[in-house]
């Protein structure tokens, strides 16, 4: 997933006043720098994050400097589900993390012209390996899949640098029949006499 860095702008403010502002205060921090209070445009941030989970790669622009993040925490107002705060690790590129990346199915449709569906068991897998390797997400095709292939732990493609957690023959995803509505059977006898 090729993307731009999300502008990470510098603050000196108190949280609640830069988010009067329409920004979501926050905090870079990492091994090798002090940490930094910076504060990120609400609307481009919860774009950037839309669709990953919690401790997701993303790159960070700080200055004239991009840094790549893993988001450790996001803390949300429950009343109303805004993001009000969210921290971020720098991590160098070899340093070794573990994390859980979301499963992608592309294809679906294909499965749906020929009446079948996937039935997804897993979202998301636990890798680890140096943070240059990890893969924001891992994609499976399945448009050309015939009705009953299954999608294991051992299909998945990734770096040979990259440790997969989970048991190589655990089903993650299995091709169905799509579930046809049958006209219900006319019980009533026929016409006594």
């Amino acid at each position: 997933m090729s993307e731009t860095a999300i502008q990470a702008i510098e603050r000196k403010e108190k949280p609640k006043e830069v988010r009067s502002k329409g920004f979501v205060p926050g905090v870079i921090y990492g091994k090798s720098m002090d940490s930094i209070s910076v504060k990120f445009d609400e609307k481009k941030l919860n774009k950037a994050l839309q669709g990953r989970s919690q401790k997701a790669k993303i790159s960070v622009q700080v200055g004239d400097e991009t840094k790549q993040c893993f988001v450790q925490e996001i803390q949300k107002d429950i009343t109303i589900g805004k993001t009000i705060h969210i921290a971020m690790q720098v991590v160098e590129d070899d340093q070794v993390v573990k994390m859980k990346v979301p499963i992608i199915f592309n294809g679906t449709e294909s499965l749906n012209e020929k009446r079948l569906i996937l039935q997804p068991y897993v979202s998301e897998i636990e890798l680890s390996g140096p943070s240059v390797d990890m893969p924001e997400y891992i994609a499976i095709d399945v448009a050309d899949k015939p009705l009953g292939e299954k999608f294991t732990v051992g299909d998945l493609m990734v770096k040979p640098s990259i440790t997969l957690f989970d048991d190589p023959e655990k089903i993650i995803a299995a091709i169905i029949g799509s579930r046809v509505h049958l006209p219900a059977e006319d019980t009533s006898d026929a016409a006594e006499s």
